[in-house]
């Protein structure tokens, strides 16, 4: 029930969606059940994980079509993920669940050197200007190392500074369960404060004294501070625009980020494919 209030709540998933999840989570655990592999769940071993995932996939799943396999397994993954960002326990090992639909076997990729992964921020996630939030996201994460999931979950002031003018990023609790200032750097503070400052004329209105939005619930702080759980302004929550280019409303998701993300590298490979791709 955590998962389906937080996706409903929070990721502004339709009830619709949320029972398509709700039947390919029901199949699996009953299924799970029916195998007698529900023993010492949820704190399976990576191996026991794996091995009941491939068995689910190739004894349950083995007459149904390839795309619903996928999406079965992805909704999966996607309840164990998220269960893990909220802190809950989960069977090691899931991340299987994305690939057991692919035909080569998965191996990690190296990390882009320095040049590359500057050049993919500067020809790439600099010219998303169709996408501000997104744009902004990148930035917060290129330059302050933040999770894409605390990064859009950050609270609508979340840029303070000290008696000696320097400025820091307060970090919402994630999986530390604690906030964390992060200075800003001096090489990325013209691009995140320039960024930022579009999404803030966004948020208020044309006086600059009034929230375009009303607070949303942050789940993190309800145990400590429930009056400011129940009253989060998100930094990241849409609104239209008097022009009109923003057509949504709700808070920024990761997907879409993850989407932005490749955009930028589409784009900066554009410029200069050297390094992009492998």
């Amino acid at each position: 029930m955590t998962y389906f209030i937080y996706c409903h709540r929070e990721k502004r998933m339709e009830l619709e969606s949320l029972y398509v999840r709700a039947n390919d989570l029901t199949r699996f655990f009953t299924w799970v059940r029916t195998q007698g592999k529900l023993v010492n769940y949820p704190h399976w071993t990576r191996g026991y994980a794996q091995e009941v995932f491939r068995a689910y996939a190739s004894l349950a799943c083995a007459d149904v079509q390839a795309s619903t396999r996928c999406n079965r397994f992805k909704h999966i993954a996607h309840f164990f993920s998220t269960l893990a960002d909220l802190e809950y326990p989960v069977p090691v090992g899931y991340p299987l669940l994305y690939d057991l639909e692919k035909r080569d076997t998965w191996h990690p990729r190296d990390v882009p050197d320095e040049e590359v992964m500057d050049r993919v921020f500067r020809d790439g996630v600099c010219n998303l200007t169709y996408d501000v939030f997104s744009r902004l996201a990148l930035t917060i994460q290129y330059y302050c190392g933040t999770r894409v999931t605390e990064t859009i979950q950050l609270h609508l002031f979340c840029v303070l500074e000290d008696k000696r003018g320097h400025a820091f990023l307060l970090i919402p609790k994630g999986k530390s369960k604690q906030e964390r200032p992060f200075p800003i750097v001096e090489p990325g503070m013209e691009f995140l404060f320039q960024y930022m400052e579009e999404i803030i004329k966004l948020r208020f209105s044309e006086d600059g004294t009034t929230s375009r939005t009303l607070g949303k619930t942050n789940i993190r702080y309800q145990d400590d501070d429930p009056e400011r759980a129940n009253d989060w302004h998100y930094l990241f929550d849409r609104v239209s625009s008097p022009d009109g280019s923003v057509k949504r409303r709700g808070c920024l998701s990761r997907n879409r980020v993850e989407v932005a993300l490749k955009e930028a590298l589409l784009i900066a490979a554009k410029i200069n494919p050297d390094g992009l791709f492998q």
